[in-house]
């Protein structure tokens, strides 16, 4: 990332706190422009030809408050990120402006520059995540209004050209998905441990919903739901990735439930992909009513956003607990007591985590979680521990398309470029090629095939 592309608008009426924060942005080769009030800010706004990345605002100011101005910029810019420069005694008119959608994140005055450079550097990442994201959409729009028009035109046309008008329709839809995998290949290249939950959550809650007797379609919607169901946290403290719930202060918590809703504003502007933000959204609810954003309950809760919720539990415990059986029992006692840790019989790492999970969503079925789900959720499990995928060897020119890597794939320095999880496209596959012929990489992988996953 090139920081002085993007731009910074720093609003604040003390023209000694808009010095010290541009020259403290400029000095980090960020491009910072500033507004001495929410009015001048606004002008500017409307003037600036290049979109703004990163909104800064005082909270405290004359004529129009901070929140007020982030509510009329979010008009204006409604693809920049908003920060709040806040006091304590702010921290109402904050929690209001986090919950109506105006501010992403606040930051205490006084400030820490280390700490501040970090968060806009977060920003500026996540701000070209999503810019990305919107390019490969309107890529996907206008390829999909080309082939509207292209149906109209063989609508009267014999048999043979519908079969060419069906097969466009798959390389759109190709193109799509492969729009979706490269976001993920970044968020794998920036945090593999999280790339690889997230893969985790994909694949079990399709076999999950695969055996519910969930059709197809529905099948895919999950797996991809899934797949991006927590992206929303990326760009937020690196904490919240691995913080339970219950281990949270306040001002994490409420950060921390907005980030379902980062994500499915992306899936909301295609119309065939409406469904999965739904199921984004509410993954959150519980069958009791007890969740949010909605305080949805039973069926009211997309089948698929109830899947999600229980998998994600699941695979959150086993992929990002620590794996020191001490701190597992420390942390399963804080949380649920000692009568759980004590019904629990493991005592290796993975075994334990995985009893751990699997006691938990029970504890949870019936209130957090269908029981429905919880039941097929076990069958799975048991299925997968009894009948674990095996993995082939092959040579990199036996790989076929919708094969998944079994195994990170490394370069010969040991640097790894592909973690496992990843589903093989022909993209990928001929990238791979290329590595290979310039040495790279080895030439036998280990994968799993469509049959044995």
């Amino acid at each position: 990332m090139t920081k002085d592309k993007e731009i910074i608008l720093v609003v604040d009426d003390e023209n000694s706190i808009v010095n010290s924060l541009t020259r403290l942005l400029r000095r980090e080769g960020f491009h910072p422009i500033s507004a001495i009030s929410g009015h001048e800010g606004l002008e500017l706004l409307k003037k600036i030809e290049t979109p703004v990345a990163l909104i800064i605002s005082d909270q405290r100011m004359p004529e129009m408050t901070g929140d007020q101005f982030l509510e009329k910029a979010k008009e204006l810019a409604p693809e920049a990120l908003r920060f709040l420069l806040t006091g304590h005694a702010d921290m109402d008119t904050l929690i209001a402006a986090i919950n109506k959608g105006q501010v992403h994140r606040y930051i205490a005055k006084p400030w820490n520059d280390k700490d501040i450079v970090m968060q806009v550097s977060q920003a500026i990442e996540h701000f070209n995540i999503i810019k990305e994201n919107k390019s490969l959409h309107e890529l996907a729009h206008r390829q999909n209004q080309e082939l509207i028009n292209l149906n109209r035109q063989l609508e009267k046309k014999v048999t043979e050209r519908g079969r060419v008008l069906l097969k466009a329709h798959e390389e759109l839809k190709t193109t799509l998905l492969d729009g979706f995998r490269l976001i993920i290949s970044v968020v794998e290249m920036l945090n593999p441990s999280f790339g690889e939950y997230l893969n985790h959550v994909s694949v079990l809650s399709e076999r999950v919903g695969r055996d519910m007797g969930l059709d197809k379609d529905m099948r895919s919607q999950i797996k991809l739901a899934g797949m991006f169901h927590d992206i929303g946290l990326v760009g937020m403290p690196e904490s919240l990735l691995i913080k339970d719930k219950t281990e949270m202060d306040p001002d994490e918590y409420q950060l921390y439930i907005q980030h379902p809703y980062l994500m499915a504003i992306c899936f909301e502007s295609t119309p065939q992909l409406a469904q999965i933000s739904k199921i984004i959204i509410s993954h959150h609810e519980n069958v009791d009513g007890s969740g949010y954003p909605n305080g949805l309950k039973g069926e009211e809760i997309p089948i698929g956003s109830r899947i999600i919720a229980a998998v994600s539990d699941y695979c959150r415990i086993v992929d990002t607990w620590p794996t020191d059986p001490s701190q597992i029992h420390q942390k399963v006692t804080k949380r649920y007591g000692s009568d759980m840790m004590d019904q629990l019989t493991a005592t290796e790492s993975e075994a334990l985590l995985k009893e751990v999970a699997t006691a938990i969503l029970i504890k949870g079925s019936g209130r957090r979680y269908d029981v429905t789900v919880i039941k097929s959720l076990e069958r799975v499990l048991t299925m997968l521990q009894s009948e674990p995928p095996k993995p082939t060897k092959l040579a990199l020119n036996d790989l076929k398309e919708g094969m998944i890597l079994a195994e990170a794939i490394l370069l010969k320095n040991g640097e790894s470029i592909m973690n496992k999880g990843i589903r093989l496209n022909q993209r990928l596959i001929e990238s791979l090629e290329k590595l290979l012929s310039y040495g790279r990489i080895s030439d036998q992988v280990s994968v799993f095939t469509e049959n044995n996953v």
